[in-house]
């Protein structure tokens, strides 16, 4: 993984607007380290995180609209109400990620990690899981309508009042 450089990383986000409906959109962090990074209810529409450490950061809230998460590790993070619409998220880590109420709605989830996952009440509806695993991962209410399970692992998944055909 690559190391950002400090200064890089400073000015760009000095020139973001930064608290809830903040906006830094558009510009790539690929490959950075960002573990343990809060960027609660910012706006990071469009931008390219690919291959980038996010493990364990905060994004409750954020809107991440057409970002790039390709290889993403988020393993642990804080994704609650976060909205994804549009995303890449193929092969990204989201392994004991919380999700609750978050927003994939038209994403590509394509071998992807959820294990042990909270999607309580989350909006993966007219999305892409082909060969997904969601080992023990919770979809508790969540609405799953109009997406390709296709090969998915659900082992041990929990499905209580799914909206949807389930997985």
């Amino acid at each position: 993984m690559r190391t950002c450089l400090l200064a890089a990383a400073l000015a760009f986000f000095a020139a973001c607007t930064t608290g809830p409906g903040g906006n830094c959109s558009g510009p790539s962090l690929a490959g950075c380290n960002l573990r343990g990074r809060d960027f609660s209810g910012e706006r990071l529409d469009r931008m390219d995180f690919a291959g980038a450490d996010l493990t364990g950061a905060d994004l409750s809230g954020a809107s991440l609209v057409g970002a790039n998460l390709f290889r993403a590790s988020l393993e642990r993070a804080n994704l609650n109400r976060a909205v994804l619409t549009g995303a890449n998220l193929s092969a990204a880590n989201f392994d004991k990620a919380s999700l609750i109420g978050a927003n994939l709605v038209e994403t590509n989830c394509n071998s992807c990690s959820f294990r042990k996952a909270n999607l309580e009440g989350a909006d993966l509806s007219k999305s892409t899981y082909i060969y997904a695993r969601f080992h023990f991962a919770n979809l508790d209410d969540a609405n799953v309508s109009e997406s390709n399970f296709l090969g998915a692992d659900m082992t041990g998944t929990i499905y209580f009042g799914v909206l949807g055909d389930k997985p």
